[in-house]
């Protein structure tokens, strides 16, 4: 699409050479419409390269002075929603891509950043479709739904490009029925163990149980968000209970009730009730675990590699990462488990701009910008020139999500799962131990919908 558009810049600025009585004294032109000697590219020269896209004379393609551009540029505007953790990150992207792009297409690009959580931008887009913004970010296992509303444009002439310069478990996550509908942007929507070195020790964090003994021992804490469905389904899991969703859209079958299994349901409600119960352990949301990590009050947290970097910052020589721990469960250890998946970058099919829209969600997710958001957030990146640096492969963060993976499974599950399942976690966070068979039974028959 980019070459088409600038093909055509290149056609009308001959036909002005030739309007004006110019001859064109070349050799031979390629199917780019370039020559071989005084070639262009994008417009420019290879000798006396007219800066920006501007020629010898000082003006530009769209007829724009060096002073400035003419009221003529047509104004481009788009929307961009992020995440909490990406508004800063993004706002450089963008204005790299207006460097790149504004002067090639002759248009000035007025762009909003906006905040949206990923984990439920698909229920304010699905509420008013023709109100989402132009691109947004989303995780992965909402994908099924946004596709089925027709509310994500198909990544058309960028498919081939993204399919070779992504990995092939990224591109999985952004395919429904073999058409690619999104950009992968990470493989790192997943979560693990930080902990603090001057506390903890490499056998500690290898269970809750010493985990929680060392933060009471100390006056600290273990933070983990029990209401968070996303992170109770490590204990459900991990002890061998499941949601079982065929498509993501619907949950087919639930047994955290089970009382035929070992552990049952209710074994592993309790085993929440212990932990809960422990003086070391507090139950924070993203934000305040990362407030309560550089405050010193909490010693280990389970979270994701977003907020690498902030922790490294505040934890220095003592940063710690590692795969999450096992836990008591009746009596037994059992190894948490974990969602694994990634965030998408998407296009509305309403947007009114849906060119340029592809255009700058292929920029946000190129090999350059990953690597950006890598050295910045911490993200994994899904490029497959960028997965084997150094760099990469020596983060703290990475390796733990890495040590992790044998235990982490593809986030699929239907909408009902994520309100019941939370409600499960407060309950557990509020000390609720009466009738806990009663309580399972309304969270199953809730997920089950």
């Amino acid at each position: 699409m980019k070459k088409f558009l600038a093909l055509l810049l290149a056609l009308a600025m001959i036909f002005a050479l030739v309007a004006c009585g110019g001859t064109a004294d070349t050799e031979k032109t390629d199917d780019e419409g370039k020559t071989e000697e005084g070639k262009t590219e994008e417009g420019k020269t290879e000798e006396g390269k007219a800066e920006e896209g501007k020629t010898e004379e000082g003006k530009t393609e769209e007829g724009k002075t060096e002073e400035g551009k003419t009221e003529e540029a047509e104004v481009i505007k788009l929307t961009v929603w992020v995440g909490d953790n990406y508004p800063a990150v993004t706002e450089k992207m963008v204005e790299s891509f207006k460097e790149e792009n504004e002067d090639i297409y002759g248009v000035t690009f007025d762009i909003t950043i906006g905040i949206q959580p990923e984990g439920t931008v698909k229920d304010t887009v699905l509420n008013d479709p023709e109100a989402a913004a132009d691109v947004f970010t989303f995780a992965d296992d909402q994908l099924f739904e946004l596709v089925a509303a027709g509310a994500l444009e198909p990544l058309g002439d960028y498919d081939a490009e993204v399919r070779e310069a992504n990995g092939a478990g990224a591109i999985s996550l952004a395919t429904v029925g073999g058409t690619l509908y999104a950009f992968p942007m990470n493989v790192s929507n997943g979560y693990f163990l930080y902990y603090n070195k001057e506390f903890l020790n490499e056998e500690d964090v290898q269970t809750l149980d010493k985990i929680l003994e060392v933060a009471e021992a100390n006056g600290k804490f273990f933070a983990f968000d029990m209401p968070n469905a996303w992170y109770l389904y490590s204990f459900f899991k991990g002890a061998g209970l499941e949601v079982v969703s065929p498509d993501g859209k619907t949950n087919e079958s639930c047994n955290w009730n089970a009382t035929d299994t070992t552990p049952t349901g209710a074994e592993v409600y309790e085993a929440l009730l212990a932990i809960t119960g422990s003086k070391g352990f507090k139950s924070l949301g993203d934000a305040d675990t990362v407030a309560a990590i550089k405050d010193g009050s909490v010693i280990a947290a389970v979270n994701g590699p977003w907020n690498a970097n902030a922790v490294q910052e505040a934890l220095g020589d003592n940063y710690g990462c590692a795969k999450l721990p096992t836990y008591t469960v009746a009596g037994n250890q059992y190894q948490m488990a974990s969602f694994a998946g990634g965030k998408l970058i998407g296009v509305s099919s309403y947007s009114q701009n849906k060119i340029y829209a592809l255009m700058l969600a292929d920029w946000l997710t190129n090999e350059e910008n990953q690597l950006l958001r890598f050295q910045e957030l911490g993200d994994g990146p899904s490029n497959v020139n960028l997965v084997t640096m150094p760099e990469v492969l020596a983060n703290p963060a990475i390796a733990a999500l890495s040590a992790q993976a044998p235990f982490a499974v593809k986030q699929v599950v239907g909408g009902n799962y994520w309100g019941p399942a939370g409600s499960l976690g407060q309950n557990a966070v509020d000390g609720v131990k009466d009738n806990i068979q009663d309580l399972l039974d309304t969270c199953v028959e809730g997920i089950l919908g």
